[in-house]
């Protein structure tokens, strides 16, 4: 009895999600979810795939589960993203969030406002003077940025380990770990000062997008160059114009 309502359990599940095959990344897209969002997702991650080194995508969790939530009142993402707007207006109740990852449940949320600019692909995306370059290019950094949490809680929190934290700037003290980089100087996206993380998290985002961050950062992309055995860009020139 035990192992047939086992069975039906199994069933069950599979009736309700999907393991997407699509790429190589263990995110299970419920079957719920409309074609043309499953369409655009099972694009992404196919493209996420690619970026991510084997030994980073060995290292998650077994299954992943996805959730699509409304994790903002936002309909896409903003197009300020360059120079964020102050909402002064209150036309938002919330502030924009792309995404959040449970390490409770290994599950990964996306804001609806993301899988809508994944839908509406490369090609039809808003283009950007700063980090990812288009709007449909910040999609997939934000995926890459939750799976990177998944990464961390995964291994340990790596992420809190000292070789990490004090390549990103970050030490410890009575409260825990606390971002010495003040000024960011160097930094393309400020919320990596919130915490180790988060840093983490951002850095692994540009390791794996962004060839000049290798210039900007070599001591953190040699961290994440080791860590993961790959080198995203051989053919970078860190030459000054």
């Amino acid at each position: 009895m035990h192992s047939r309502n086992a069975l039906l359990v199994s069933f069950f599940c599979l009736l309700n999600s999907t393991l997407i095959l699509a790429s190589d990344l263990p995110i299970i897209i419920p079957n719920k979810i409309d074609s043309s969002s499953k369409i655009a997702l099972e694009k992404a991650f196919s493209e996420v795939s690619a970026l991510l080194p084997i030994k980073f995508k060995k290292g998650l969790p077994e299954k992943i589960q996805l959730k699509i939530k409304e994790l903002s009142d936002h309909q896409g993402i903003p197009a300020d993203v360059c120079s964020p707007s102050v909402d002064v207006n209150k036309k938002h109740k919330r502030p924009f969030v792309y995404g959040e990852y449970d390490n409770i449940s290994d599950t990964l949320i996306l804001n609806k406002a993301v899988v809508n600019e994944l839908i509406r692909g490369r090609s039809a995306s808003t283009l950007m003077d700063c980090r990812c370059r288009s709007l449909y290019g910040q999609a997939i950094s934000s995926i890459i940025h939750e799976l990177t949490h998944a990464y961390d809680s995964n291994n340990q929190f790596v992420s809190s380990s000292y070789e990490f934290s004090t390549r990103a700037d970050f030490k410890l003290g009575f409260f825990g770990f606390k971002s010495k980089n003040k000024e960011a100087m160097r930094s393309a996206d400020s919320y990596e000062l919130k915490n180790v993380a988060e840093a983490y998290a951002v850095n692994m985002e540009y390791f794996t997008m962004d060839p000049e961050f290798a210039c900007r950062k070599p001591a953190l992309f040699e961290y994440f160059r080791q860590s993961f055995q790959s080198d995203p860009f051989l053919n970078r020139n860190c030459s000054l114009n």
